[in-house]
């Protein structure tokens, strides 16, 4: 959805998109809600660099296991989960 031409049109879809899907709700009962997320990467950068952790960070992508055929270089394992978790975006 395109964010930059919200209208009264769009609004119900981008509400939906907005909503936390059901079957997040069984991953427990607490959640962690980003509300500046320019600050928040900022933050932790910061940290990383202070205690002399080496960082990566990126969006999650999906694949369907059954026709992924390959494998996974290094931390880019670590940004991938298989399609049937996609709910969790």
């Amino acid at each position: 959805m395109d964010l930059t031409n919200l209208s009264n049109e769009n609004l119900a879809v981008f509400r939906r998109k907005l909503m936390i899907p059901k079957g997040c709700l069984s991953l427990g009962k607490y959640a962690v809600v980003v509300q500046d997320v320019t600050k928040f990467i900022n933050r932790i950068n910061c940290s990383a660099k202070a205690n002399d952790y080496e960082l990566s960070y990126g969006l999650v992508k999906y694949y369907a296991p059954e026709s992924f055929d390959g494998h996974f270089r290094e931390m880019e394992s670590v940004f991938w989960k298989q399609d049937q978790f996609r709910f969790q975006r």
